[in-house]
Parts: C-alpha cells; structure tokens; sequence
C-alpha cells in the first residue's frame, strides 16, 4: 500500500482513519472514541464480549502510538506470551500493510523497533519481565484473568511518564484486580462496556443458540460479572444468609 505525507498527516491527527488505512473499515462507535482519546487526564476500562474487537483496536492503538508519536515506548501485556504477542502480530501485520512508513530497527515476535526510536513490546503476566520499563502507553488485554501482580508491577510506571493505561477484557469472575477497578468508583477511569447484541460482527442466530447451550453466556458474551458457579459449591448470597455479619454493638468505655 502506497502512502503520501498528506495520507500520513491524516493518519497522525486522526487514528480512526489511520485504523481505516490499516484495515479496520468501519469502527464500531466504543473503538473510535477510544482511539481518538489520547488525554492523559483519564484511562479506560474497557468490559467487552469475546470476538467484539478489542484486541484488533489495541494493535491500532499500539501501533499508532508508535508511528507518530517519536521516541514512545508501548507495552502490551496479556494473561500469556502467546496472546501477547497475537495482538502485536497484529500490529506487525498492520505496519506491513500500510507500507511500514517508518524504517524498522527490528521486528520480531516480541517486539518492534522503529528508526524514530520508538517501541512496541509484548509481554506476558509475568511481574518480574514486565518491570524495568518507563512506558508511554500500557495496554493490558484480557485483564481479568491476568494476576494482581501484573497490574501492581505495571501501575507505579505511570508516575514517571505519565503513561496510559487501557485495560481491556471478558469478565472472569468477581475478582482479581480489573473487577476491582471496574466496581471501585474512581474519576481516573472512563469506562465502556459492550455485549455481543452490541457487535454488529457477531451473528444473532449464533449468539442465541450460545444463550442456549452455553454455561457461561452471560459472562462472555453479555460482559456480566458472574459467579465462578463451577468452582464454588455455594454463592456469595446463599454464604451471606449462612453466616450472617452480627450486629456491632456500640460498648462506653470508663476511664
């Protein structure tokens, strides 16, 4: 694909057209307004039915990210190396697309150089790997099955930078620490969640024989935070009426 100055200065100043360029034609409307945010006032938080696209918005993102902005450094972290390095695959296959306008130093599974000394790195959910970096832009997906550890390893590189961080991810249970941040009220966070029924790609006559059949449509389909039902014997309510919290009586202490 050929690309003039006047393509790229589009590209630069608006990433939905440079994720058109890339081969994302037509965005849905919680991908556009994600790449188009770059405020670093603010992170997103991103609660998404499998295959609604978030992974494919993250390769934009990352690699937009690298082009036009010299010097940058972009993490992409994931519950495993293989998923971590499938999305900069897919920014990898993006850059080729568009003509790789700027130079690669290196290109690999792990990791692409660029001549305007920028980079995009993918790391698996492994605190130790992940520290040592002073980031531009932090971008975890499948944040919910991703350890705690990650996240405290990842959380302090903000300080420094300033860096942005977009955590991205299917619900995997109440707990761990994107639940914890999707429930804790906090200004830091834009939010956005989208179901299935909200994805124009995902085939309706599919998505219902799913609601049929499968035991955890609600979770990875309708973006629900659910019980881990086949891991525990009882639910947080039938536990609460069995142990309930006693009354705190207030006792005057005497000097």
């Amino acid at each position: 694909m050929t690309t003039t100055f006047a393509d790229h200065l589009a590209y630069a100043l608006d990433p939905a057209a440079f994720a058109a360029a890339c081969g994302l034609d037509v965005l849905d409307p919680w991908q556009a307004v994600l790449l188009r945010d770059v405020s670093p006032a603010h992170d997103w938080i991103v609660l998404v039915s499998r295959q609604a696209g978030k992974s494919a918005c993250a390769a934009v993102a990352g690699l937009h990210r690298c082009l036009y902005q010299p010097g940058s450094l972009t993490l992409i972290c994931s519950a495993g190396q293989r998923q971590a390095q499938e999305v900069l695959g897919r920014a990898t296959a993006m850059y080729r697309r568009i003509g790789k306008p700027v130079v690669a130093i290196s290109e690999n599974v792990s990791s692409l150089t660029l001549e305007n000394e920028s980079r995009l790195i993918s790391l698996p959910s492994n605190a130790s790997t992940a520290r040592g970096y002073t980031p531009d832009f932090i971008i975890i997906d499948e944040a919910a099955q991703c350890p705690d550890e990650l996240y405290q390893a990842l959380r302090p590189m903000q300080l420094v930078a300033g860096a942005n961080m977009w955590l991205l991810s299917t619900p995997f249970g109440k707990r761990g620490f994107f639940y914890d941040q999707w429930t804790t009220a906090s200004d830091r966070w834009r939010r956005v969640k989208i179901t299935a029924e909200q994805c124009p790609r995902i085939d309706p006559a599919f998505l219902e024989a799913e609601r049929q059949t499968s035991l955890y449509f609600d979770s990875e389909y309708m973006a629900e935070f659910t019980e881990t039902s086949a891991e525990r014997v009882f639910s947080d309510d039938e536990i609460a009426r069995l142990f309930p919290i006693p009354e705190v009586q207030q006792w005057n202490v005497i000097a």
